[in-house]
């Protein structure tokens, strides 16, 4: 799914004037390279930033979209808000860059610390850990997060999440005594330079948002195998076990980095971690590409040749053309 959508406008596109003279603008927040804001109407749940706090050639002035609740809106939506706020034409708003994208994949049952110890992303060494408290419980690691902004990963407590912003949790069997369902969402944000060349304009990100691959960097180690430690000799046991117990207490990403500080970690890893694999079985990538993929393309409900050739739709949505 895509959870986030930022595009950038020129500055000189011709705008719907109804919309801007009823457009009222604000001071954007201390720290932003904008100087205004503009919350459009609620029926196009819209972010404007406008306005350039430091001089800009005027080439590279802009408006910036920030759609709100992203992953409800569908690729006719995203399109329509443009044009009720701008007076360029459908096929003229794909030819906008993307200034941010957040790709997300959810999985159940697999709990954030599963990831915490069998997860690393590729050139991006160590993670931050970000502890959630509640009034009574203490709820452990909720969130992981892999590299920096432009480009970086988060992995964490979707339940959690949403108790910390205070909105409502629902699942099936609730009323009935259910146990609230354990949800992992592993995200990826890019903005800028750093966001892929298939999805850096709107035509590529509808052309392309199906079958790219968000998270072919992420590296998961499996689980769910056993292992019987009774034959061991004292060396592999005891290095098997020190090492599983640096991964559950620090996490697989920050372990290697410190190995790696002697370039070890490729000596150890591959020797002593039977321990590691056992346990919970986890999600692998193939079930995150297809997690990301078949919410995304319900998400943008574009149509698509059916076996006689004809339009059809993956959801329930608005029929449009361009």
């Amino acid at each position: 799914m895509i959870d986030r959508l930022e595009l950038t406008v020129p500055e000189g596109t011709p705008k719907v004037t109804g919309f801007w003279e009823t457009a009222r603008s604000k001071p954007e927040k201390i720290g932003s390279p904008y100087a205004y804001t503009i919350n459009a109407r609620k029926d196009l749940a819209l972010t404007i930033h406008c306005g350039h706090r430091v001089p800009t050639p005027s080439s590279r002035r802009h408006y910036k979209l920030d759609f709100t609740d992203t992953h409800l809106l569908s690729a006719h939506d995203i399109v329509w808000k443009i044009c009720s706020v701008f007076q360029i034409s459908p096929e003229q708003t794909l030819t906008l860059k993307v200034a941010r994208i957040d790709f997300t994949a959810d999985t159940s049952g697999t709990p954030v610390q599963w990831f915490r110890e069998h997860c690393r992303v590729l050139k991006k060494r160590g993670s931050k850990d970000y502890e959630s408290m509640e009034t009574e419980t203490k709820m452990g690691i909720t969130t992981i997060t892999f590299g920096k902004s432009p480009d970086l990963y988060r992995i964490y407590n979707r339940i959690a999440e949403k108790r910390e912003r205070k909105e409502e949790v629902l699942y099936p069997g609730m009323h009935t005594g259910a146990p609230v369902p354990v949800i992992t969402r592993i995200e990826r944000e890019c903005r800028g330079r750093k966001i892929p060349a298939e999805v850096h304009t709107l035509s590529r990100l509808f052309d392309n948002a199906e079958d790219f691959d968000p998270f072919q960097n992420l590296v998961l180690t499996p689980g769910g195998r056993s292992s019987a430690t009774d034959d061991w000799d004292p060396k592999r046991w005891l290095m098997n076990l020190g090492l599983a117990y640096a991964v559950q207490q620090l996490g697989e990403a920050a372990v290697r980095s410190r190995l790696n500080r002697d370039r070890n970690a490729h000596r150890f890893f591959p020797k002593y971690t039977e321990l590691l694999k056992t346990g919970l079985p986890g999600p692998t990538r193939e079930h995150l590409r297809n997690s990301y993929r078949n919410s995304t393309v319900l998400q943008l409900n574009q149509p698509r040749p059916g076996p006689d050739g004809e339009l059809v739709y993956p959801a329930d949505g608005l029929v449009w053309t361009l």
